[in-house]
């Protein structure tokens, strides 16, 4: 096709007689004609000009009217077409740019945005987002998950309406809402799920407070914590077992240490003297262990209790035996003071005769030969008050204070060495079966007084 015949093409189009596919073929068939038999310069330039204008119309950057006026100039010579050429390629690639550039971020936002939502989407723990009243308002696969709810039924609900938590972890989930209005973070806390099937999950949690599109809400982060609680658990009470079994043995062995040592039944033999100091040694460092593990469990909220309803009477009675060698070893006397019927309570009498027992200890080995231990029970409505009194060395008033606290260096006898972690451990298996204990002294050389209560359980 020559120029003259694409010129009457380019008119029939502006006439709307030819379309734009035909125009482009038109093209074309010039080009190869120009390839076949040539053409003027300024003929091949006029229809770059041409070709250019035509393209830009079709993308959208130029009017039918800047298209017309284009083809106004074609009676200008090659110079001026090939100037206008340049000025049209300029001004096309000044409208594309911007274009091309809002694309690509388009498209990068995009790939991004897909790529959070597969990572929110796959996170294996629960991610969910709320506005401050608990609404929520997406959750991703692992909150449907631990929920037991679709995302489509837990939408635009409340953790409220839906039952999630029990009522008395209400409070403590509208509590951390108000720190979230506040613009602080919390966790990790833990909470007991209620699922759709009713089935509970231990939940730890976290929350951060986020601002999205000008609206305030929270993004919460939710893992189940449930199997570890088990493991941990039974590792607690395998602990437990495994400290008892071998503390009990140690005791009675440390005792009658200790009352060799104290040369009550005459001076050892050098050789004999250091073998046997050895093996306190020994017995103190497993015991020091074992204490050591209860104190890291009461301290760490990990103790685990074997609660059931039993008589406190019981547990004294096997005390009362367990402690008889040691009272008769120092020629001392026992008083057990203690009203008829049944003691009730809840409780481990596993872990209540080791709380006994240390106290016991204590008052056979802080008091003489000869001396008087006493141990006498009062019930007073829901309480049971259990004393333990000795006629001993006494307490120092400065070491009232702490006489609970591990590893305080308070005045004993120069045959006693220990960090002083029975009377804490005791102290925490009190409390953790909800009592209270103290001690009393009057002084050095005027013995003491240790006091404990457990709740009462009234019969049915």
């Amino acid at each position: 096709m020559q120029y003259s015949e694409l010129c009457n093409e380019l008119n029939n189009f502006l006439r709307e007689e030819t379309p734009l596919s035909a125009i482009k073929d038109c093209f074309s068939l010039y080009w190869n004609e120009v390839q076949e038999k040539g053409d003027t310069d300024e003929n091949i330039a006029k229809v770059e000009i041409l070709q250019i204008a035509v393209e830009a119309y079709e993308n959208g950057h130029f009017s039918i009217e800047d298209l017309r006026e284009t083809i106004v100039h074609y009676s200008s010579g090659a110079k001026q077409f090939i100037k206008e050429l340049m000025e049209l390629r300029q001004r096309v690639t000044e409208l594309e740019t911007p274009q091309n550039e809002f694309n690509r971020i388009e498209e990068e936002l995009k790939s991004s945005e897909e790529q959070l939502k597969l990572l929110f989407d796959f996170a294996t723990d629960a991610y969910y987002f709320s506005d401050l009243k608990g609404n929520f308002i997406d959750g991703n696969r692992a909150s449907e998950k631990l929920s037991g709810y679709k995302r489509e039924e837990f939408i635009n609900k409340s953790f409220l309406k839906l039952n999630l938590l029990p009522p008395d972890q209400i409070p403590k989930a509208t509590a951390i809402l108000v720190k979230n209005a506040m613009g602080e973070s919390t966790g990790p806390d833990e909470f007991i799920v209620s699922r759709k099937d009713n089935t509970q999950v231990l939940v730890e949690l976290r929350t951060y407070p986020a601002k999205i599109k000008g609206q305030s809400l929270l993004l919460g982060i939710a893992r189940d914590i449930t199997e570890r609680k088990k493991l941990d658990q039974v590792r607690s009470q395998f602990i437990d077992k495994a400290t008892h079994e071998l503390r009990m043995p140690l005791i009675s062995i440390k005792g009658y240490i200790n009352y060799i040592n104290s040369g009550k039944l005459g001076s050892l033999p050098g050789v004999i003297k250091t073998s046997v100091e050895v093996v306190k040694r020994n017995i103190d460092q497993l015991l020091y262990l074992t204490d050591l593990l209860d104190i890291q469990q009461i301290e760490s909220g990990e103790l685990h209790l074997e609660l059931v309803d039993l008589n406190l009477s019981e547990i004294i009675d096997i005390c009362m035996k367990d402690i008889k060698d040691f009272i008769n070893e120092k020629k001392q006397k026992l008083h057990l003071e203690i009203p008829n019927g049944l003691l009730m309570i809840r409780g481990d009498p596993i872990r209540l005769r080791q709380a006994i027992m240390n106290i016991l200890h204590n008052a056979t080995m802080f008091t003489p030969e000869d001396g008087t231990i006493t141990l006498s029970v009062e019930v007073e409505d829901n309480v049971i008050h259990i004393q333990v009194s000795d006629t001993g060395i006494g307490i120092r008033k400065e070491d009232l204070k702490r006489i609970f606290q591990p590893f305080d260096d308070i005045k004993k006898p120069t045959y006693f060495r220990g960090a002083n972690l029975g009377l804490s451990v005791t102290k925490g298996l009190i409390e953790a079966h909800g009592g209270k204990i103290w001690v009393h002294s009057e002084g050095e050389g005027k013995g003491a007084t240790f006091i404990f209560t457990l709740p009462r359980l009234r019969e049915k």
